[in-house]
Protein backbone atom coordinates (compact mmCIF):
# COMPACT_ATOMS: atom_id res chain seq x y z
CA UNK A 1 0.00 0.00 0.00
CA UNK A 2 1.18 3.62 -1.04
CA UNK A 3 2.31 5.59 2.22
CA UNK A 4 -0.16 7.79 3.39
CA UNK A 5 1.01 11.77 3.87
CA UNK A 6 0.81 12.96 7.09
CA UNK A 7 -1.44 16.23 8.21
CA UNK A 8 2.21 18.07 9.19
CA UNK A 9 3.20 17.34 5.59
CA UNK A 10 -0.38 18.46 4.27
CA UNK A 11 0.04 21.71 6.85
CA UNK A 12 3.53 22.29 5.49
CA UNK A 13 2.71 22.29 2.29
CA UNK A 14 -0.28 25.23 2.88
CA UNK A 15 2.35 26.71 4.34
CA UNK A 16 4.12 26.97 1.49
CA UNK A 17 1.42 27.68 -0.73
CA UNK A 18 0.86 30.86 1.58
CA UNK A 19 4.83 32.30 1.37
CA UNK A 20 4.10 31.87 -2.68
CA UNK A 21 0.60 34.25 -1.94
CA UNK A 22 2.77 36.23 -0.09
CA UNK A 23 5.53 36.55 -2.69
CA UNK A 24 2.52 37.57 -5.38
CA UNK A 25 1.19 40.15 -2.95
CA UNK A 26 4.53 42.01 -2.65
CA UNK A 27 4.67 41.63 -6.46
CA UNK A 28 1.75 43.13 -7.15
CA UNK A 29 2.57 45.91 -4.95
CA UNK A 30 5.48 46.79 -5.82
CA UNK A 31 4.58 46.75 -9.60
CA UNK A 32 1.20 48.90 -8.71
CA UNK A 33 3.89 51.61 -6.70
CA UNK A 34 5.84 51.77 -10.23
CA UNK A 35 9.08 50.48 -9.06
CA UNK A 36 11.10 49.24 -11.54
CA UNK A 37 11.54 45.53 -11.70
CA UNK A 38 14.12 43.68 -13.73
CA UNK A 39 13.16 41.81 -17.22
CA UNK A 40 12.68 38.14 -17.51
CA UNK A 41 14.84 36.05 -19.81
CA UNK A 42 12.54 36.30 -22.41
CA UNK A 43 12.46 40.06 -22.47
CA UNK A 44 9.06 40.80 -20.48
CA UNK A 45 8.89 42.25 -17.78
CA UNK A 46 9.21 40.12 -14.45
CA UNK A 47 6.50 41.98 -12.37
CA UNK A 48 4.36 43.42 -15.03
CA UNK A 49 0.33 42.43 -14.88
CA UNK A 50 0.59 40.38 -17.50
CA UNK A 51 3.08 37.94 -16.02
CA UNK A 52 1.97 37.88 -12.37
CA UNK A 53 -1.69 37.22 -14.09
CA UNK A 54 0.20 33.94 -15.78
CA UNK A 55 2.31 32.74 -12.38
CA UNK A 56 -0.89 33.34 -10.34
CA UNK A 57 -2.89 31.22 -12.69
CA UNK A 58 -0.47 29.15 -12.28
CA UNK A 59 -0.89 29.10 -8.44
CA UNK A 60 -4.21 28.09 -8.84
CA UNK A 61 -3.84 25.11 -11.21
CA UNK A 62 -1.43 23.93 -8.86
CA UNK A 63 -3.79 24.31 -5.86
CA UNK A 64 -6.86 22.87 -7.88
CA UNK A 65 -5.13 19.49 -8.95
CA UNK A 66 -3.64 19.27 -4.90
CA UNK A 67 -7.31 19.58 -4.24
CA UNK A 68 -8.66 17.11 -6.72
CA UNK A 69 -5.88 14.73 -5.97
CA UNK A 70 -7.07 14.32 -1.88
CA UNK A 71 -10.68 13.95 -2.72
CA UNK A 72 -9.36 10.92 -4.79
CA UNK A 73 -7.49 10.26 -1.73
CA UNK A 74 -10.76 10.67 0.42
CA UNK A 75 -13.32 8.58 -1.83
CA UNK A 76 -10.46 5.63 -2.13
CA UNK A 77 -10.52 4.97 1.31
CA UNK A 78 -14.33 5.40 1.51
CA UNK A 79 -14.34 2.69 -0.32
CA UNK A 80 -12.30 0.05 1.53
CA UNK A 81 -12.19 -1.67 -1.83
CA UNK A 82 -9.70 -3.91 -2.82
CA UNK A 83 -8.48 -1.73 -5.75
CA UNK A 84 -7.27 0.82 -2.99
CA UNK A 85 -3.44 0.84 -3.88
CA UNK A 86 -4.69 1.06 -7.74
CA UNK A 87 -6.58 3.81 -6.90
CA UNK A 88 -4.20 5.80 -4.99
CA UNK A 89 -1.79 4.96 -7.63
CA UNK A 90 -4.07 6.14 -10.86
CA UNK A 91 -4.67 10.01 -8.55
CA UNK A 92 -0.72 10.69 -8.22
CA UNK A 93 -0.20 9.42 -12.11
CA UNK A 94 -3.07 12.08 -12.82
CA UNK A 95 -1.71 14.51 -10.76
CA UNK A 96 1.70 14.54 -11.71
CA UNK A 97 -0.17 15.19 -15.34
CA UNK A 98 -1.82 17.64 -14.45
CA UNK A 99 1.41 19.56 -12.99
CA UNK A 100 3.18 18.97 -16.08
CA UNK A 101 0.09 20.21 -18.12
CA UNK A 102 0.01 23.29 -15.45
CA UNK A 103 3.74 23.59 -16.28
CA UNK A 104 3.38 23.74 -20.10
CA UNK A 105 0.42 26.08 -19.59
CA UNK A 106 2.57 28.88 -17.57
CA UNK A 107 4.99 28.53 -20.83
CA UNK A 108 2.16 29.11 -23.10
CA UNK A 109 1.18 31.96 -21.17
CA UNK A 110 4.72 33.74 -21.03
CA UNK A 111 5.24 33.23 -24.54
CA UNK A 112 2.21 35.33 -25.17
CA UNK A 113 3.06 38.26 -23.40
CA UNK A 114 6.07 38.57 -25.82
CA UNK A 115 3.50 38.74 -28.72
CA UNK A 116 0.47 40.48 -27.24
CA UNK A 117 2.37 42.69 -24.54
CA UNK A 118 3.16 42.88 -20.55
CA UNK A 119 0.16 44.98 -19.98
CA UNK A 120 -3.32 43.82 -18.33
CA UNK A 121 -5.67 42.67 -20.66
CA UNK A 122 -8.95 45.07 -20.13
CA UNK A 123 -10.57 46.47 -22.96
CA UNK A 124 -12.38 49.70 -23.29
CA UNK A 125 -15.77 48.89 -23.76
CA UNK A 126 -18.17 51.52 -24.73
CA UNK A 127 -21.56 50.00 -24.60
CA UNK A 128 -23.03 52.63 -26.85
CA UNK A 129 -20.78 52.17 -29.26
CA UNK A 130 -22.15 48.77 -29.75
CA UNK A 131 -24.81 46.51 -31.32
CA UNK A 132 -26.87 43.02 -31.43
CA UNK A 133 -27.24 43.51 -35.21
CA UNK A 134 -24.13 41.94 -36.48
CA UNK A 135 -23.36 42.46 -40.57
CA UNK A 136 -19.69 41.52 -40.37
CA UNK A 137 -19.13 39.99 -43.73
CA UNK A 138 -16.91 37.16 -42.56
CA UNK A 139 -19.46 36.84 -39.46
CA UNK A 140 -23.00 37.67 -40.42
CA UNK A 141 -26.07 36.62 -38.08
CA UNK A 142 -29.01 36.50 -39.61
CA UNK A 143 -32.00 35.79 -36.98
CA UNK A 144 -33.95 32.43 -37.53
CA UNK A 145 -30.87 31.16 -39.39
CA UNK A 146 -29.67 27.67 -38.53
CA UNK A 147 -26.51 26.52 -39.80
CA UNK A 148 -25.26 22.87 -39.43
CA UNK A 149 -22.28 21.03 -39.50
CA UNK A 150 -20.19 17.56 -39.22
CA UNK A 151 -17.29 15.88 -38.38
CA UNK A 152 -16.30 12.46 -37.72
CA UNK A 153 -14.80 11.49 -34.46
CA UNK A 154 -13.75 7.80 -32.76
CA UNK A 155 -17.12 7.57 -32.15
CA UNK A 156 -19.17 8.18 -34.90
CA UNK A 157 -20.88 11.42 -36.43
CA UNK A 158 -20.98 14.38 -34.36
CA UNK A 159 -23.56 17.18 -35.75
CA UNK A 160 -23.67 20.89 -34.75
CA UNK A 161 -26.53 23.00 -35.03
CA UNK A 162 -25.76 26.65 -34.83
CA UNK A 163 -29.37 29.35 -34.51
CA UNK A 164 -29.48 32.54 -34.43
CA UNK A 165 -32.30 33.54 -32.06
CA UNK A 166 -34.24 36.97 -32.25
CA UNK A 167 -33.89 37.26 -28.68
CA UNK A 168 -31.03 39.81 -27.12
CA UNK A 169 -29.02 40.13 -23.58
CA UNK A 170 -27.74 43.14 -22.27
CA UNK A 171 -24.73 41.37 -20.46
CA UNK A 172 -22.42 44.34 -18.46
CA UNK A 173 -24.51 46.69 -20.19
CA UNK A 174 -23.97 45.83 -23.73
CA UNK A 175 -27.06 44.55 -25.83
CA UNK A 176 -26.19 41.01 -27.32
CA UNK A 177 -27.39 38.81 -30.24
CA UNK A 178 -28.33 35.71 -28.46
CA UNK A 179 -26.52 32.25 -30.54
CA UNK A 180 -27.58 28.82 -29.96
CA UNK A 181 -25.26 25.90 -30.38
CA UNK A 182 -26.29 22.03 -30.44
CA UNK A 183 -22.96 19.41 -30.19
CA UNK A 184 -25.43 15.62 -30.40
CA UNK A 185 -23.69 12.74 -30.96
CA UNK A 186 -23.90 9.49 -33.96
CA UNK A 187 -27.11 8.69 -31.66
CA UNK A 188 -28.31 12.16 -31.39
CA UNK A 189 -27.74 12.64 -27.50
CA UNK A 190 -26.98 15.64 -26.64
CA UNK A 191 -23.39 16.38 -25.61
CA UNK A 192 -22.83 20.52 -25.36
CA UNK A 193 -25.48 22.95 -25.39
CA UNK A 194 -23.82 26.36 -25.28
CA UNK A 195 -26.04 29.72 -24.97
CA UNK A 196 -22.57 32.76 -26.39
CA UNK A 197 -23.28 36.37 -26.03
CA UNK A 198 -22.10 38.71 -29.44
CA UNK A 199 -22.01 42.14 -30.29
CA UNK A 200 -20.66 43.96 -32.97
CA UNK A 201 -18.91 47.84 -32.71
CA UNK A 202 -19.14 50.64 -34.90
CA UNK A 203 -15.94 49.70 -36.94
CA UNK A 204 -17.70 46.65 -37.74
CA UNK A 205 -15.71 44.21 -35.46
CA UNK A 206 -17.46 41.00 -33.69
CA UNK A 207 -16.90 40.64 -29.72
CA UNK A 208 -17.82 37.73 -28.16
CA UNK A 209 -18.95 38.85 -24.25
CA UNK A 210 -19.83 35.29 -23.15
CA UNK A 211 -20.71 31.67 -22.90
CA UNK A 212 -23.00 29.34 -21.01
CA UNK A 213 -21.56 25.77 -21.80
CA UNK A 214 -23.53 23.20 -20.16
CA UNK A 215 -21.50 19.36 -21.16
CA UNK A 216 -23.70 16.55 -21.37
CA UNK A 217 -23.08 12.97 -20.39
CA UNK A 218 -25.21 9.69 -20.57
CA UNK A 219 -28.03 12.16 -20.68
CA UNK A 220 -26.98 14.25 -17.77
CA UNK A 221 -26.12 17.48 -17.01
CA UNK A 222 -21.72 17.11 -16.04
CA UNK A 223 -20.30 20.60 -15.83
CA UNK A 224 -20.31 23.71 -17.27
CA UNK A 225 -16.80 23.85 -17.93
CA UNK A 226 -15.99 26.68 -20.08
CA UNK A 227 -18.54 29.26 -19.07
CA UNK A 228 -18.16 32.36 -18.49
CA UNK A 229 -19.54 36.01 -18.81
CA UNK A 230 -18.48 39.88 -19.19
CA UNK A 231 -17.73 41.63 -16.04
CA UNK A 232 -18.11 38.72 -13.88
CA UNK A 233 -14.96 37.00 -11.68
CA UNK A 234 -13.03 39.93 -13.94
CA UNK A 235 -13.97 37.99 -16.92
CA UNK A 236 -13.34 40.09 -20.15
CA UNK A 237 -14.87 40.34 -23.66
CA UNK A 238 -12.70 38.73 -26.67
CA UNK A 239 -12.46 39.36 -30.37
CA UNK A 240 -14.74 37.00 -32.92
CA UNK A 241 -13.94 38.41 -36.60
CA UNK A 242 -11.97 41.78 -36.83
CA UNK A 243 -13.61 43.91 -39.52
CA UNK A 244 -10.90 43.81 -41.23
CA UNK A 245 -8.90 40.66 -40.72
CA UNK A 246 -5.33 41.16 -41.83
CA UNK A 247 -2.60 38.22 -41.77
CA UNK A 248 -0.36 38.43 -38.85
CA UNK A 249 -3.15 39.97 -36.42
CA UNK A 250 -3.07 38.06 -33.07
CA UNK A 251 -5.94 38.86 -30.64
CA UNK A 252 -7.76 37.69 -27.81
CA UNK A 253 -11.51 35.54 -28.44
CA UNK A 254 -12.03 35.33 -24.82
CA UNK A 255 -10.85 35.76 -21.30
CA UNK A 256 -10.77 34.87 -17.55
CA UNK A 257 -7.86 33.14 -16.44
CA UNK A 258 -8.13 29.32 -16.03
CA UNK A 259 -11.19 28.89 -17.74
CA UNK A 260 -11.05 30.43 -21.06
CA UNK A 261 -7.68 31.77 -22.71
CA UNK A 262 -8.65 31.48 -26.62
CA UNK A 263 -6.15 33.63 -28.99
CA UNK A 264 -6.43 33.46 -32.38
CA UNK A 265 -3.80 34.46 -35.13
CA UNK A 266 -4.92 35.74 -38.81
CA UNK A 267 -3.69 34.46 -41.80
CA UNK A 268 -4.70 34.31 -45.74
CA UNK A 269 -7.88 35.79 -46.63
CA UNK A 270 -7.88 34.18 -50.16
CA UNK A 271 -8.36 30.93 -49.63
CA UNK A 272 -10.79 28.54 -51.22
CA UNK A 273 -11.99 25.52 -49.79
CA UNK A 274 -14.45 22.82 -50.76
CA UNK A 275 -16.86 21.14 -48.11
CA UNK A 276 -20.33 19.75 -48.33
CA UNK A 277 -22.65 22.72 -48.55
CA UNK A 278 -20.36 24.13 -51.66
CA UNK A 279 -16.79 25.24 -52.74
CA UNK A 280 -16.35 28.85 -50.60
CA UNK A 281 -13.69 30.97 -51.97
CA UNK A 282 -11.96 34.94 -50.49
CA UNK A 283 -12.02 32.65 -47.30
CA UNK A 284 -10.41 34.07 -44.18
CA UNK A 285 -8.17 31.45 -42.56
CA UNK A 286 -7.62 31.75 -38.95
CA UNK A 287 -5.51 29.93 -36.46
CA UNK A 288 -7.12 29.31 -33.04
CA UNK A 289 -5.05 28.16 -29.68
CA UNK A 290 -5.19 28.51 -26.07
CA UNK A 291 -2.35 28.67 -23.19
CA UNK A 292 -4.88 25.95 -21.53
CA UNK A 293 -4.46 23.41 -24.49
CA UNK A 294 -1.00 24.20 -25.05
CA UNK A 295 -0.77 21.25 -28.08
CA UNK A 296 -4.02 22.00 -29.37
CA UNK A 297 -4.99 24.24 -32.22
CA UNK A 298 -7.24 24.92 -35.27
CA UNK A 299 -7.58 26.49 -38.44
CA UNK A 300 -10.97 28.08 -38.59
CA UNK A 301 -11.94 28.91 -42.45
CA UNK A 302 -14.74 32.15 -42.81
CA UNK A 303 -16.25 32.99 -46.09
CA UNK A 304 -17.75 35.97 -47.11
CA UNK A 305 -21.49 36.14 -46.52
CA UNK A 306 -21.61 33.31 -44.86
CA UNK A 307 -19.43 32.84 -41.42
CA UNK A 308 -17.48 29.52 -40.20
CA UNK A 309 -17.50 27.28 -43.00
CA UNK A 310 -14.92 24.64 -41.71
CA UNK A 311 -12.82 24.00 -38.68
CA UNK A 312 -9.40 21.78 -38.78
CA UNK A 313 -8.24 20.64 -35.49
CA UNK A 314 -4.42 20.17 -36.29
CA UNK A 315 -3.47 17.64 -33.45
CA UNK A 316 -6.00 14.62 -35.19
CA UNK A 317 -6.58 15.62 -38.27
CA UNK A 318 -10.16 15.67 -37.59
CA UNK A 319 -12.88 18.03 -39.84
CA UNK A 320 -15.85 19.89 -39.03
CA UNK A 321 -18.14 21.03 -42.31
CA UNK A 322 -20.71 22.81 -42.88
CA UNK A 323 -23.40 20.84 -44.35
CA UNK A 324 -26.31 23.34 -44.52
CA UNK A 325 -27.15 26.60 -44.25
CA UNK A 326 -31.20 26.36 -43.35
CA UNK A 327 -33.66 29.71 -42.71
CA UNK A 328 -33.07 33.03 -43.65
CA UNK A 329 -29.94 33.25 -46.12
CA UNK A 330 -28.40 36.32 -47.23
CA UNK A 331 -26.68 37.03 -51.11
CA UNK A 332 -23.51 35.08 -51.21
CA UNK A 333 -20.62 36.65 -53.19
CA UNK A 334 -18.28 34.18 -54.56
CA UNK A 335 -20.15 31.02 -53.82
CA UNK A 336 -19.87 27.84 -56.16
CA UNK A 337 -22.99 25.31 -55.31
CA UNK A 338 -21.19 22.17 -56.99
CA UNK A 339 -20.47 19.59 -54.59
Amino acid sequence: MLPFPSLELSRATRLGIAGLMAILIFGITVANNGVSASSSSNGTVAASPAMLTAKASHFASLNAAETEFWLEVAVAHNGHGADFSARIAAAFGHYNDVLFLASEQLAARINLIDELGPEAYQPRIDPSNFSPNISNPYYPLVVGQTRIYQKDSDDGLETIEVTVLEKTQVINGVTCRVVNETTTNHAGDEEEVTVEWVSQDSSGTVWSFGELTKNYENGFLDNLDGSWRYGKNGAQPGITMLANPQAGAIYRQEYLPAVVEDVARAHSATTSITVTAGTFSSCVMIVDSSALEPSASEQKFFAPGVGTVAEVDLEDGSILMLVEICGPQIPIPSLSRGK
